[in-house]
């Protein structure tokens, strides 16, 4: 790069750190920030060894942005390095504590979100605090902890005021804090740095490293360029292949050179795995571009197992040619290179950072302390009518963290699996057994990866607060005994449903065509004495074989949905088991059925 066009570089690098700051891409807006940081550090200490020349303002945005993060250790790096430049820079004394406050408030907005059953984390955390010139973040801490009398005594809080006052004033704090978009656990330790997650087109992406900093640093680069790189897609048509995906990083000592990426099946379930080696700095040239190119492949392999776009060549060439996507994702994307220009080798972790033994405060809370919640009791949302209003869904102006995909399905995996049919197995009237509903499947190895998939997923719970099932009924008026069947996620929503939020979700319908329906009927009839049903998978070649079934634990579920197709509206989530030339039953007296709406809209799409 020339030397003459090296702040126009730095001004559009710190410009594009602020824009994905505010679309909530924090990895993304890290990356460019670090970049621009660690570019100064190095520019100016090898020309005159002067700090100067940082820009405070860039190092104030990456504290935000690792407060957003949840980070604690960074955040106070950060700071430290800014007051560090303020002072260099001549700022005065009463101008530079003003920003020195500014700083420990929004820290304490991040740690007055401590969970209770982590005040332990904290007993060390005042003292490190201090040698950092927090000084306020010292009053959440040690709230926390249940030592009011101790902030009485220093003067952190005036002896008039009560301990509920108190409270008011920390409730206040966490609600400052989501005006800044700090709404995380604060992490305090280095297990939980080493677990990073961002939602990206409403997928939850996670990546769960080793113990290593330089295997957290690497699983921040690909954060990283993930989000740059998807960062202008949320309006483009795409259908999620999964609504979570995890990528491990762990460290071999026998991996040579740059690390790889693959992905492998896990109980059901694909998951990346990261290999690095313990050796490799990334400092020389080679080393450099060996890194690009292994961040180039992660990220072809990790959006393919997220995402699949209707149009793919179509929305590449637009980011490739229109918006350069490949420059602006990959002209820094050395992650740990530039962590130790910023930070040096530094363990980035509160008791890691002090060089004095800090004092421990030991716990003196009795009883939890109660957040400001917006609870909402979790329930089945109420469905409109008509089109939505304007601008509901205009994505291209949301932040990502706006946008949530539920789903159930593992796309790939049930592509693969094709499944085919249902079955029943039930006992007759009297007996109350637990009937049986089967979910048969052309390819046998594919549906016990489904359902292993699920098993990992509910773990011991009840599948009903997993899986939405869905029978439909009279789908076809001219063949009485036909039905659907479609599977998604739960429309159970608690205080995560919020104004501007919005949720995908993507489920799977299957046609049943019977000869009668005396089994549907019987398996109802047993449901409804039992007041549940057993979901299993079944193994059926070809549609004119017998299902044999697949020998796997089967999945308890306390609820199943089962309407007449005509009372489905166009924004009811079942619409999704209709087809658009679809002819239901409508009874004899019913004008204007809701259904009719909603075979209009899936025509539309």
């Amino acid at each position: 790069m020339k030397k003459e066009f090296e702040r126009e570089l730095m001004l559009a690098l710190g410009g594009l750190a602020m824009a994905y700051d505010r679309a909530g891409l924090w990895w993304a807006a890290r990356v460019c920030a670090l970049s621009v940081i660690s570019h100064q550090i190095t520019a100016g200490t090898m020309v005159d060894g002067s700090l100067s020349a940082i820009s405070p303002a860039m190092l104030h945005g990456l504290m935000r942005m690792e407060l957003s993060l949840g980070r604690v250790g960074y955040a106070m790096l950060t700071h430290q390095l800014e007051m560090i430049i303020h002072h260099a820079r001549g700022m005065s004394d009463a101008a530079a504590d003003q920003r020195r406050y500014g700083n420990a408030m929004l820290i304490s907005a991040l740690l007055i979100r401590t969970p209770f059953e982590r005040r332990e984390d904290l007993t060390r955390l005042p003292d490190i605090l201090d040698q950092y010139a927090l000084f306020e973040a010292r009053m959440p801490s040690l709230f926390l902890l249940g030592r009011l009398d101790q902030l009485r005594e220093e003067g952190l809080i005036t002896l008039s005021i009560g301990d509920d006052e108190v409270h008011t004033l920390m409730q206040s704090l966490w609600h400052a804090g989501q005006e800044h978009d700090i709404r995380t656990t604060p992490k305090l330790t280095l297990d939980d740095m080493r677990v990073l997650s961002a939602r990206i087109l409403g997928v939850k992406l996670t990546f769960e490293t080793d113990a290593g900093v330089q295997g957290i640093q690497i699983g921040e680069a690909v954060l990283g360029v993930i989000e740059s790189f998807l960062a202008t897609s949320l309006g483009a048509r795409a259908l999620p292949n999964v609504d979570r995906l995890t990528v491990r990083v762990t460290a071999d000592a026998a991996h040579v050179g740059a690390p790889s990426i693959r992905f492998e099946s896990a109980q059901g379930v694909s998951v990346g795995v990261i290999t690095y080696s313990p050796s490799f700095e990334g400092a020389s040239r080679e080393d450099a571009q060996n890194f690009r190119e292994f961040c180039h492949q992660a990220l072809a392999m990790i959006v393919g197992h997220m995402m699949g776009f209707s149009d793919s060549e179509q929305w590449l060439e637009k980011l490739a040619v229109e918006e350069r996507v490949f420059d602006r994702t990959f002209i820094f994307c050395n992650v740990p290179l530039m962590t130790r220009n910023v930070f040096g080798e530094n363990v980035p972790v509160p008791l890691a950072l002090v060089k004095q033994e800090p004092a421990l405060y030991p716990d003196q809370r009795t009883r939890a302390w109660t957040a400001p919640v917006d609870e909402r009791p979790a329930g089945p949302p109420v469905f409109g009518e008509g089109e939505p209003p304007p601008g509901s869904f205009d994505m291209k102006k949301m932040p990502h963290t706006a946008y949530e995909v539920r789903s159930p399905i593992e796309v790939q995996t049930w592509n693969r699996a094709q499944w085919n049919g249902s079955a029943f197995m039930y006992a007759p009237a009297p007996y109350e057994d637990i009937p049986f509903l089967g979910l048969s499947f052309e390819n046998r190895e594919a549906a016990e990866e489904i359902f292993a998939g699920w098993h990992t997923r509910i773990g011991s719970d009840d599948g009903t607060e997993h899986l939405r099932i869905t029978i439909l009924r009279g789908v076809d008026n001219k063949d009485p005994n036909a039905y659907g069947v479609s599977i998604g996620p739960p429309m159970h929503f608690g205080d995560e449903l919020k104004p501007g939020q919005i949720f995908g979700y993507v489920s799977r319908k299957n046609r049943m065509y019977p000869a009668n329906n005396a089994h549907l009927e019987g398996f109802l009839d047993a449901y409804a004495r039992a007041g549940a049903f057993l979901l299993v998978p079944f193994h059926l070649p070809g549609k004119r074989g017998q299902p044999i079934p697949i020998p796997i634990e089967p999945i308890l579920m306390r609820e199943l949905h089962v309407r007449p197709a005509w009372e489905v509206g166009d924004n009811d989530p079942d619409v999704m088991a209709l087809r658009p030339d679809d002819d239901p039953y409508i009874p004899h007296g019913i004008e204007n059925p809701p259904v009719l709406r909603a075979l209009a809209r899936l025509r539309r799409i």
